[in-house]
């Protein structure tokens, strides 16, 4: 596999294009700058529809969405904060623009025990914020699946993103939202096949043909269904960002939602 990696200007994270495409994979560690739509076909939301949905902020510049899963606690993509100074970051909660809105410092960033030991693989990560949340209608925890969603459900995504292709234009003033449908394992594992990604059960894709998809600035959106956290957007393939989009790689809640809970006194969906 020959990638090219992109090196690209105020964000953590960067992109890789493979042989078979010019289109973007993500992956981690250095800043982005290829910005255009934030959620593509999306339609505008707020964050009362959202209140789970908080960013994370290196020096005050957007990294990665962020999901709230207990009073102290948020859960995003490993590759998201990887190698960065607790010291630096803050979680902006209750937001409509990514910006303003409850800002808290950062305690403690805890990846998974197994994270890069394959790419994508393990892509999770648990940061404990100084202090507390104060519930509110825009404040609010999410539960933690205990098991899939059933094939083709439709879950929503909602995040910021990026709005144009303009340097320093880093997430989108306007939250959005989208529905896309879960897929079963063995199309996601065929379709990224050719991006040479070794397929884990902690892997999973989301799709909605020639409609919603995930753009940069969305890594870490969350899919959510009846109150349940299944999963975070972590790389977009071939047609990235557009209508001829690919089913986005997403982070699978389930196979780590013991380590999450335990790591953060998450709850479980009731039985």
């Amino acid at each position: 596999m020959n990638f090219k990696l992109h090196v690209l200007v105020l964000s953590i994270l960067y992109c890789v294009q493979s042989s078979y495409s010019d289109r973007p994979v993500t992956g981690k560690a250095l800043p982005l700058e290829n910005s255009r739509l934030g959620i593509y076909d999306g339609t505008p939301t707020t964050i009362e529809k959202h209140p789970y949905l908080v960013s994370i902020l290196s020096n005050k510049v957007f990294l990665c969405a962020c999901t709230i899963v207990s009073r102290s606690w948020v859960v995003t993509l490993g590759d998201c904060v990887s190698g960065l100074d607790p010291s630096e970051l803050t979680v902006v909660a209750g937001s409509d623009d990514s910006s303003t809105g409850t800002i808290y410092t950062v305690q403690t960033v805890t990846l998974h025990p197994h994270y890069g030991e394959t790419v994508y693989d393990y892509d999770y990560a648990c940061v404990q914020i100084n202090g507390s949340f104060k519930w509110s209608n825009k404040v609010r925890p999410i539960k933690l699946p205990r098991r899939e969603p059933k094939v083709n459900a439709n879950l929503m995504v909602a995040g910021w993103g990026d709005t144009s292709d303009e340097r320093g234009k880093q997430s989108n003033s306007q939250l959005m939202q989208g529905k896309m449908k879960w897929l079963a394992k063995k199309v996601c594992e065929a379709t990224w096949a050719d991006y040479g990604i070794t397929w884990t059960e902690r892997m999973a894709c989301a799709y909605n043909k020639g409609k919603t998809t995930l753009c940069s600035g969305d890594w870490a959106d969350a899919f959510v269904k009846k109150g349940l956290f299944y999963g975070m957007f972590a790389a977009g393939g071939g047609g990235f960002c557009s209508s001829s989009a690919i089913p986005v790689l997403i982070a699978d809640i389930v196979p780590a939602a013991a380590w999450i809970k335990q790591t953060t006194g998450a709850t479980l969906e009731d039985l």
